[in-house]
């Protein structure tokens, strides 16, 4: 909390801005664009590691928002302060990020498939960018978005490799896609 509380004292109007962009970028309706432009002008394989690596993260992440039941942190501490643009989408409970867990999966997926190192490290600040502004805007613990990280990344690390090892053979890849 005491991370919180010291974002809170360097909060500017231009910085809430910037922060309320980097969230969007982790934002449900951003992702599906990104995840239906895949499918329909790229490849739809491709599409469908990134869908795949998307909502298996985000079931484990939703099925321990409903577990753990953890309330946000102004409701924890009343010296939280939300910025109050973003209040309005955090609704639920806090623990893990779904923002973070959304923008991670999606994001590390391209990266794992890009050959591009410049690629790789953009999209790698880009996420930790939608972490970090779920702290700045007071919406989140730091142990929320870092499990929703973990969790992200192994669940996409798990998929590119199963996937990657699927796709070489027909009956595996069959096998795969239908489990």
């Amino acid at each position: 909390m005491e991370l919180l509380v010291l974002l809170q004292k360097i909060r500017n109007p231009i910085l809430d801005y910037v922060c309320m962009f980097f969230t969007l970028c982790g934002q449900d309706a951003v992702l599906m664009l990104i995840f239906c432009t895949l499918y329909w002008c790229k490849d739809k394989t491709y599409a469908m590691r990134v869908g795949l690596s998307f909502i298996s993260s985000a079931l484990i992440v939703q099925t321990l928002k409903i577990i753990c039941v953890v309330p946000r942190p102004w409701m924890l501490n009343s010296s939280i302060k939300p910025v109050e643009m973003a209040k309005k989408g955090a609704s639920g409970y806090s623990f893990p990020s779904g923002h973070t867990q959304s923008a991670t999966s999606i994001y590390a997926t391209i990266a794992w498939n890009s050959s591009k190192s410049i690629t790789k490290v953009g999209l790698f600040f880009l996420i930790l960018l939608v972490a970090f502004s779920r702290l700045y805007l007071g919406v989140h613990t730091p142990l929320d978005v870092t499990s929703s990280l973990v969790i992200s990344i192994l669940v996409v690390v798990g998929i590119n490799t199963l996937f990657d090892s699927a796709i070489l053979d027909k009956v595996k890849r069959d096998t795969f896609f239908a489990i």
